[in-house]
């Protein structure tokens, strides 16, 4: 199965409505691979929307109306790490994910990335000089010596982290689902799937000609409700052909004649 890496810069969200943004286009991801989220990832989010909240707070006590609300303001900043955990614990419901962390993680790590995420030194007060795309790029090679048989999709619009995977056929680097659509389809207008076709075709009885097929034979290549490959093939002076794949195993379920 594939495996699917989410980067911050794909799903953050500030707000306290929801624990990622934009994760809505990204579902129909989940139903056909594997969806993963660097620990660090998540970590950052929680950093993003404690900032946020602590500003608003910070607005809200400057108010000049609030002190004439005669409001209890002592408990407010429990209240924005419980609402941020809440967030985190229902995370799950928005997307279902794995979310993985280093499993050689050496004890200072956590301080260290703790400090980066906080943008206090010796990182700088405007970047973290790459440590958090350098611990992405940890976890996702932890991934590929661990899983043989997966292939990696990383979205982000991170740069350096897309150079660091450049001679790794094994991950492509992405920045939005269409673009894993697209690259899965051009799967069925390989030589090897159309040869696979191709003899599918000659073991029916109902075709007695011999065909040869290619790329010009393909009409359209579309996901179905079920998220199977529907494809249509056109063979000149025999007829269309409806060939429905599995997406996962991309072994042909079913090859149905539409006629001439």
């Amino acid at each position: 199965m594939d495996a699917i890496f989410l980067d911050t810069n794909r799903i953050a969200n500030k707000d306290t409505n929801t624990f990622f943004g934009e994760i809505d286009k990204y579902a129909r991801l989940a139903n056909l691979a594997q969806v993963h989220i660097p620990s660090i990832v998540m970590d950052e989010i929680k950093f993003q929307k404690l900032r946020e909240l602590e500003s608003s707070l910070a607005s809200f006590k400057c108010n000049y109306f609030t002190a004439h609300l005669g409001c209890d303001l002592s408990g407010l900043e429990q209240h924005m790490q419980a609402r941020i955990e809440e967030l985190y614990q229902n995370a799950p419901q928005e997307i279902d994910h794995i979310e993985l962390g280093l499993q050689k993680d050496q004890d200072h790590m956590d301080f260290v990335k703790e400090l980066a995420l906080k943008k206090h030194p010796p990182f700088d007060r405007k970047t973290d000089k790459g440590f958090k795309d350098a611990y992405i790029f940890l976890i996702i090679q932890q991934f590929l010596e661990n899983n043989a048989n997966s292939d990696v999709f990383l979205f982000t619009e991170d740069g350096r982290l897309k150079e660091a995977f450049k001679n790794n056929k094994r991950v492509k680097v992405l920045l939005e689902p269409e673009e894993y659509f697209s690259y899965r389809e051009a799967y069925f207008k390989s030589d090897y799937f159309l040869g696979v076709l191709q003899q599918s075709f000659s073991d029916m009885d109902e075709i007695e000609e011999e065909i040869t097929l290619s790329v010009e034979n393909i009409m359209s290549i579309n996901l179905t409700e079920d998220d199977d490959w529907k494809i249509l093939i056109r063979i000149p002076n025999i007829g269309t052909f409806e060939i429905l794949v599995d997406f996962a195993s991309k072994e042909i379920i079913a090859i149905t004649d539409l006629g001439r």
